[in-house]
């Protein structure tokens, strides 16, 4: 079963408010009794890590994940000379590979015409489409992102491919389609794109044995059950404002 979409406004607060809760979970621990340093921001839709902390000065970061979420990292889509393509190279093109989207049809949006009565005409060229892929793909993405562990609310924490704090943690892995998709930009009817996302399903991850929210690897420990005041988390907030595409 496919994944109900909610509007871009509804999945970027929801967002921002496990974010925000993640990060407030990991201000109340320390690490093997060594402070922890968090560096809260609301990183939303943009490509800046969701939540980013610091233990002895080496930085880490926690890709978040609502309940609702069931979309790792997306790429838009260009005219080509035998239909779209995905024009910096990486996983997104990788798993494209040969595979021509849409027949090779190309919206006329891309072709200069944003006259609605047009995308009427032609909008049923454009159903999405689905390509199986590998289920470490949304682990492989985030990995070379450069994130250190992946949160999902209701499932808990997992690693991407090496734990490296000794968590204890499975690595994220569950069935995965590469989906392809004209997307509408609400506030400007005819503002649209065509993007490729990595989208999980959820349902197939096995539930991790830690969660930062609800649950904490025993590495971490309570602030308050340490008893020393040098050892207390920091939180540093810092503001960033989310870009929505």
């Amino acid at each position: 079963m496919l994944p109900t979409l909610k509007t871009g406004a509804t999945a970027l607060r929801n967002g921002i408010e496990y974010e925000k809760r993640v990060a407030d979970s990991l201000s109340k621990l320390v690490y093997k009794g060594k402070s922890i340093l968090v560096h809260t921001m609301t990183a939303g839709a943009s490509g800046d890590s969701d939540v980013r902390f610091s233990i002895d000065d080496i930085q880490y970061s926690i890709e978040v994940k609502d309940k609702k979420a069931f979309e790792g990292g997306q790429k838009r889509m260009i005219p080509g000379e035998d239909g779209l393509r995905i024009p910096e190279e990486g996983l997104h093109k990788q798993c494209l590979g040969s595979y021509i989207p849409f027949h090779g049809n190309v919206p006329s949006f891309l072709k200069g015409d944003k006259r609605p009565e047009q995308w009427l005409q032609e909008k049923h060229l454009f159903v999405d489409e689905y390509i199986p892929v590998d289920n470490k793909k949304v682990t492989e993405y985030y990995r070379q992102k450069g994130e250190s562990y992946i949160q999902v609310e209701g499932k808990g924490l997992y690693h991407l491919g090496s734990d490296i704090l000794g968590l204890d943690v499975p690595e994220f892995s569950c069935e995965t389609t590469l989906r392809i998709r004209c997307k509408c930009h609400k506030s400007v009817p005819m503002n649209r794109s065509i993007m490729t996302s990595f989208i999980y399903n959820k349902k197939t991850l096995v539930s991790s044995n830690y969660d930062l929210v609800t649950k904490p690897p025993p590495a971490f420990t309570k602030k308050e059950e340490e008893g020393s005041e040098s050892q207390k988390t920091s939180l540093i907030c810092s503001s960033h404002m989310p870009m929505m595409e």
